[in-house]
This record gives structure tokens, sequence and C-alpha cells, in this order.
């Protein structure tokens, strides 16, 4: 069953670990959230939007604001 959760700062490894390369990156941002690689730092402003994970079987499968 997927579940949705607010996003919680401790799962920005698993959702950045997604991008493995520039066009992966872009796909999946949009190029919102800037170039590619991201950093902790620079993905640390959705901490300020209403961000969310879905949780599949109690792994993070999906990242959405």
């Amino acid at each position: 069953m997927l579940r949705l959760k607010p996003y919680n700062i401790n799962d920005t490894d698993i959702i950045l670990s997604w991008s493995k390369d520039e066009i992966a990156f872009y796909k999946w941002s949009a190029g919102i959230l800037g170039k590619y690689p991201i950093t902790k730092e620079k993905f640390s402003f959705v901490n300020n939007l209403m961000a969310f994970t879905a949780i599949e079987d109690d792994k993070i499968v999906v990242f959405f604001q």
C-alpha cells in the first residue's frame, strides 16, 4: 500500500541518490532544482515547501512538492 508522509530532511540521501546522471536529474527535476549534481545544501530549500514522500513496503519511492 502506498502511503504519503511529509518530507523529512533525513530522506535527502535517498532522494538525491535517484539521479545517477545529468539527464536523469533534469528529467526528474525539470530544471527547477538547479544544476547537476545537486548537493544536500542546495536541496535543503525544500524544507520551506509543502514537500511529501510516498512510502511503499517501508521504502521511499516518490518525492513531490
